[in-house]
């Protein structure tokens, strides 16, 4: 199923194109037939951890055999407010890219300042 064919939320049916988006699911974001077509609200439950591994394996078998939406939003927002969200899956390895980036950015200022300084090493003295 393409990206554009998907109009419902596999999880609640939501059904408002514009609010539908792939998501991957756990573990497995190498492999293309593991998306879900979710809506946002449902897909910020997964990353939060609101929605257990367990509940979306069930979401992703009933999307896949063409069921119906198994939830109502009604009764996922009661379930997810009865939980507590882990926020900090949502920084995953925010720390570890942060760090790549202030070295490589390090490391790209100091190659500028030493091809600056072997240019004007070059270049000839005006008599």
């Amino acid at each position: 199923m393409t990206e554009a064919s998907v109009k419902q939320c596999a999880s609640c049916g939501l059904a408002v194109g514009a609010l539908i988006e792939m998501a991957h699911l756990p573990d497995r974001r190498t492999a293309p037939d593991r998306v879900l077509p979710l809506c946002l609200l449902c897909h910020r439950a997964l990353d939060l951890h609101l929605t257990s591994f367990a509940e979306i394996e069930v979401v992703e078998a009933n999307w896949k055999a063409g069921g119906p939406a198994p939830h109502r939003l009604d009764d996922l927002i009661a379930l997810w407010t009865s939980r507590e969200p882990n926020w900090a899956a949502l920084k995953k390895d925010g720390a570890a890219r942060a760090g790549r980036t202030i070295r490589r950015r390090f490391a790209a200022k100091r190659a500028a300042a030493t091809k600056a300084r072997l240019r004007a090493a070059a270049e000839p003295v005006p008599e």
